[in-house]
């Protein structure tokens, strides 16, 4: 994945950094939202 400052849009990074961390078994939308304190998962993924 690309270092956050060659993105100009943080929304291209948030797809990205999903992306990345889907490979991972048991990341989701849910736990991403988890992670940074959002109560909603959909919020994230319409965001990206």
């Amino acid at each position: 994945m690309k270092s956050i400052y060659e993105y100009k849009e943080f929304r291209k990074y948030m797809a990205d950094y999903y992306a990345e961390q889907k490979k991972i078994a048991g990341f989701s939308w849910r736990s991403f939202a988890k992670a940074v304190k959002f109560s909603s998962p959909v919020f994230l993924k319409l965001v990206c």
